[in-house]
C-alpha cells in the first residue's frame, strides 16, 4: 500500500441532511497511517474500539477494484480476526464458488482458485495477498471459512450436497440427487433428448422444475430426520438460487439483495458466529436507495440484528485500480 494518509469515515446510519453529515464526519474521523503496515495496524485501534462488541462488520467499497479500498479491508479483516475473534468473512461472490475455494485453499494453486472461482473484480493482488495470509493463518488456528452471499453458479451445489449426504444417502434422496444434478448440468434440449417421457406436454420452465425437485429433496430429508448445520446452509443455498422461477408466477421476485442478506444471516444466527461481510456500500447501507432493491441487503441485516450490525463504507476522490494480470 502506498505511504500517505486517508481518512476513512464510520457510518453507522445514513444521514439526509448534508451539513449534519459533514459534522458527524469531523467527529468520527480517524487518520489511517499507511507508510508502514505496523502504523497502519496502529491507526485502526478506533475503529475496532468503536465497533465494539458488534457480531456482523460490513467492509464496504464505493468502486469495486480499487487497491487502497482492497489493502484497507485486508488490514481491518486481519486486525478484527486476531484481536476480536471473527471468525467468518463472506465475499459478494457466488456461494458455491467460495465453497470450492475455500475446499481447495491449501491445495490447489491460489492464481488458479481465484481464476475458477472469483469475480474479476476480486482478480487483485491484495484478494492474492489475503488468501496467502488466510491460507497460512488456517494452518495454525481454527480455520476461517470464506463464503460467499451473491447468486450460485448452481452446477457446483448437487456435487456439494452428495458430499454432505454420502454416507446417510437413501434411495429416494440419491434419485433426487440425480435428477437435480442432471438438470444444472444439461439444458433442457439435452435433457428431454436423454428423458424424453419428462418433457411435459404443455411448455414448462425447466428451471422451475428444478425449485421443485429442492423442494422434494427438502421433503425427504425432513421425512428421514437427516439434518445437519451444513446440510442446512447448502439447502438454503439451493433454494435461494431457483426460488425466482416460481416466484416468478406470483410476481414477487426476491431480489439479488433480498437473497444475500438471507445468506448472511442463515450463518449470523450461529450464536459464537462473528462474520465480517465484504461488499459494495450500496449493498451494506442500512437503508435501500435505489429501485427499492439496492440496500435492502444491509436493511435487512440491520433490521434482524439491531444491536450487532456495522456498516463501514469506505470512498475516495482518488485511487488505484488494482489487477492481477493473465489472472
Amino acid at each position: 500500500m502506498k505511504t500517505g494518509t486517508i481518512l476513512i469515515a464510520i457510518f453507522f446510519s445514513l444521514y439526509a441532511n448534508s451539513q449534519e453529515l459533514q459534522q458527524e464526519i469531523n467527529i468520527i474521523k480517524t487518520d489511517i497511517h499507511l507508510s508502514s503496515t505496523q502504523k497502519l495496524d496502529r491507526s485502526l485501534d478506533a475503529l475496532v474500539s468503536e465497533i465494539g462488541d458488534k457480531r456482523i462488520v460490513a467492509l464496504g467499497e464505493d468502486t469495486h477494484g480499487t487497491k487502497e479500498f482492497y489493502g484497507l479491508r485486508n488490514a481491518i479483516t486481519q486486525k478484527l480476526i486476531k484481536e476480536k475473534g471473527f471468525n467468518m468473512v463472506i465475499l459478494e461472490n457466488p456461494y458455491e464458488d467460495l465453497e470450492m475455494l475455500s475446499k481447495n485453499l491449501q491445495t490447489e494453486p491460489i492464481d488458479s482458485l481465484m481464476k475458477k472461482h472469483l469475480f474479476s473484480i476480486y482478480q487483485t493482488v491484495e484478494m492474492k495477498e489475503f488468501l496467502s495470509w488466510l491460507k497460512k493463518y488456517n494452518q495454525t488456528h481454527t480455520p476461517i471459512p470464506f463464503k460467499g452471499c451473491d447468486d450460485s453458479c448452481r452446477e457446483i451445489l448437487p456435487e456439494l450436497l452428495f458430499e454432505e449426504l454420502q454416507s446417510n444417502m437413501t434411495v429416494e434422496v440419491k434419485e433426487i440427487l440425480e435428477q437435480y444434478k442432471l438438470r444444472v448440468t444439461l439444458n433442457s434440449s439435452e435433457f428431454y433428448a436423454k428423458f424424453p417421457e419428462k418433457k411435459p406436454e404443455k411448455d414448462d420452465d425447466y428451471d422451475r422444475e428444478v425449485y421443485r425437485l429442492i423442494l422434494n429433496l427438502e421433503k425427504a430429508l425432513k421425512k428421514e430426520n437427516n439434518s445437519s448445520k451444513r446440510l442446512k446452509e447448502l439447502m438454503l443455498n439451493a433454494k435461494n438460487s431457483y426460488i425466482n422461477y416460481e416466484m416468478i408466477y406470483t410476481g414477487n421476485i426476491i431480489t439479488r439483495d433480498i437473497v444475500m442478506a438471507e445468506r448472511v444471516a442463515h450463518l449470523v444466527k450461529d450464536p459464537n458466529a462473528k462474520i465480517i461481510v465484504w461488499a459494495h456500500n450500496a449493498h451494506i447501507s442500512k437503508e435501500v436507495i435505489i429501485d427499492n432493491e439496492i440496500g435492502l441487503m444491509g436493511r435487512n441485516l440491520k433490521k434482524e440484528f439491531p444491536e450487532e450490525y456495522v456498516a463501514i463504507s469506505m470512498s475516495s476522490f482518488s485511487g488505484s485500480y488494482s489487477y492481477i494480470k493473465n489472472v
